[in-house]
């Protein structure tokens, strides 16, 4: 099997050590962490290395019906291996929007991201504790999107259709005139 040039053994034994160097001693013999600036990455879970937060209580809550939707748009959603994110903008319509990019368990502020399916471009969030589910774009929409998109190719079509007519009858009257002796201009 071809290897690339760069993974040699010593590589996977740094690896390994870096790795070892990595995970956190359990048990009694464990000390405590130093407090430091950096304590704030491990609780966000970035890296999704622990299972994400979520209880039964809060997948049963339904959102009430008298609150609005939440000021979030899905605008686009990604996966690689096993990993999968999603990509929102947060702020109301007309106002200062901020792009968001979270993976599977993360949180930012009130929006956490719960699950992403990509075969239906959906994603489910929680947003203060409520549960939403949320689409790329809604069925009406590609619906929507795939008229217009049929109506502009046959549009296409009947103009492409329409200027080959109008150009071969200008050749034909053309060659009309001349088998009866008259010029045209050129």
């Amino acid at each position: 099997m071809c290897r690339p040039r760069f993974i040699t053994p010593a590589f996977h034994a740094l690896a390994a050590v870096a790795l070892i160097a990595l995970v956190p001693p359990t048990g009694a013999d464990a000390a405590p962490a130093p407090a430091s600036g950096y304590d704030t990455i491990t609780q966000r879970n970035p890296f999704g290395l622990r299972p994400p937060a979520s209880s039964d209580a809060t997948h049963a809550a339904t959102k009430p019906a008298d609150q609005p939707p939440p000021p979030i748009a899905l605008t686009g959603i990604a996966a690689l291996a096993d990993r999968r994110w999603a990509c929102f903008n947060l702020g109301a319509k007309g106002g200062s929007a901020r792009s968001v990019r979270l993976a599977v368990g993360q949180r930012e502020g009130d929006l956490q991201l719960v699950s992403v399916n990509i075969p239906q471009e959906r994603v489910e969030i929680l947003y203060a504790g409520q549960p939403v589910q949320l689409a790329l774009r809604g069925a009406a929409a590609n619906q929507r999107i795939a008229a217009e998109l049929k109506e502009q190719m046959e549009m296409q079509a009947h103009t492409r259709a329409s200027e080959l007519y109008q150009r071969r009858e200008r050749i034909r009257e053309q060659q009309e005139l001349e088998a009866a002796g008259f010029a045209t201009k050129p």
